[in-house]
């Protein structure tokens, strides 16, 4: 633990409330989980507060949490009223595979969420570094989660962060689900600069657009990329390649589960699996009703559930953006993806525009001579000007300054490598910027494809 970490934590033997702190369980973007005891009862709890590190900081007097700048004040205020909302739903959630709440309050200008504390360990402490379930335990762990989520969505409320991190495997082997992000997600939602929380490879690409309607599907597709970490030992491919394979026809990075399950898994598991992780969102179960369907040993399933979010709501319709390869035309081969779009886009040589994140002019010389490049190959392999002039135009009115100098210097560099690898490089580390620069890649190019049509 660094001394950083120290400072940002409670400390040890810190009276908060009714409870004292007796360490710290762990740390994330959005607040910190202790460990602690009722001092009137002597029951251990796990009580997590409201503290976004990128927004807020702790104050000198070493308890209270603020907005780091007056700037982020509005920020930090709507996330700790979502937290707040959380705090109210979880509360009146009770089921055996979902975390029990037991109270919520607010001090040192914070939120506090005191939960039931859970002896076992961590589902990606138990799979470390590459073990795999068996079938057994793939229907032990999923089957139980599924009904637990089926609580959780009826009552309005999504996870939305579903990662082999946030499932808690207890001592009895029953699995609990931790760590809802509502906070997280509102946050994100509320201010662009803050798009960038997700949890890569386990978030589908919905959650990525700030404006892409979410529901029920997106929690299922966090149960398949776990269900895919827990059968392959494997980290699945991130949204954002995996939607740029899809645009270009090209094969998705997500290796089929039928070739890299490292056990004899059943067909029902497989299946389950693989429609859960499709990549567009009406393409996969619509329902934790379906989803069980789909795993359950036998065809009997809970009944759907009638959410705010059902598939046939205003919402899902909006959502249901048709085959990903037909809205781009149906080519056989679509210059569209990542490491495609960068050939297209990329400048052959430095670029005038000064840096910062404003649009970039394009009226540029040297854009409008890229776009000229980048429409002539489209035209090639879409065949209609008018489709790709129309993608052309929704791109590159959405390029901004940073953007130019990022293509730029990858294409001097001569497209060596993984965009995504060399993009972390050039903003040497800085993984905020790169899931920044994805997100906005990825949005624009889906922008385009559902926007302009054959």
């Amino acid at each position: 633990m660094s001394s950083k970490q120290d400072r940002l934590a409670l400390p040890e033997g810190h009276q908060l409330h009714a409870y004292r702190i007796e360490g710290t369980l762990g740390r994330g973007g959005f607040g910190v989980t202790y460990e602690g005891v009722e001092e009137h009862t002597g029951r251990r709890v796990a009580i997590k507060e409201y503290l976004p590190a990128f927004i807020a900081v702790r104050s000198n007097d070493g308890t209270s949490v603020l907005p780091a700048e007056s700037a982020a004040e509005p920020d930090y205020h709507w996330g700790l009223d979502r937290f707040r909302s959380e705090a109210r739903t979880l509360l009146d959630v009770r089921h055996p595979n979902i975390v029990p709440v037991l109270q919520y309050f607010e001090a040192n200008s914070t939120g506090y969420l005191v939960m039931e504390y859970q002896e076992g360990q961590a589902l990606d402490v138990i799979l470390a570094p590459d073990k795999v379930l068996d079938p057994s335990e793939i229907d032990g762990l999923f089957l139980p989660l599924l009904d637990g989520l089926k609580v959780v969505h009826k009552a309005g409320y999504l996870h939305r962060d579903i990662k082999p991190a946030n499932i808690f495997v207890r001592r009895d082997g029953r699995p609990v689900l931790l760590d809802f992000g509502a906070a997280r997600m509102a946050l994100s939602g509320h201010s662009k600069s803050l798009t960038t929380i997700i949890s890569e490879g386990y978030a589908p690409y919905e959650q990525y657009e700030s404006d892409s309607p979410q529901g029920p599907w997106t929690d299922i597709y966090g149960i398949g990329a776990t269900m895919y970490r827990c059968m392959t030992g494997l980290k699945p491919a991130d949204a954002p390649s995996r939607v740029a394979a899809e645009m270009r026809s090209a094969t998705d990075p997500l290796k089929p589960l039928v070739e890299v399950a490292k056990k004899k898994y059943l067909a029902r598991q497989i299946e389950a699996a693989d429609r859960a992780l499709k990549v567009v969102e009406d393409q996969r179960p619509q329902t934790i009703g379906d989803m069980y369907g789909l795993l359950a040993p036998t065809k009997a399933a809970p009944p759907k559930m009638k959410t705010g979010a059902d598939a046939s709501s205003p919402a899902v319709k909006q959502s249901n953006r048709a085959n990903l390869i037909a809205m781009a035309g149906g080519a056989a081969a679509v210059l569209m993806g990542v490491t495609v779009i960068v050939l297209a886009i990329i400048l052959s040589g430095g670029s005038s525009e000064d840096p910062g994140t404003g649009l970039a002019d394009p009226n540029n010389p040297v854009v409008r001579q890229q776009k000229a490049s980048f429409l002539k190959n489209c035209v090639a392999q879409v065949g209609s000007r008018k489709v790709c002039q129309c993608r052309a135009d929704h791109l590159y009115a959405r390029m901004t300054r940073d953007d130019v100098r990022i293509f730029a210097a990858y294409h001097q560099a001569g497209r060596r490598g993984d965009m995504r690898t060399f993009v972390r490089n050039y903003h040497k580390g800085d993984d905020k910027k790169v899931q920044a620069f994805m997100a906005r890649l990825t949005g624009n190019m889906l922008g385009a494809l559902n926007r302009c049509k054959q």
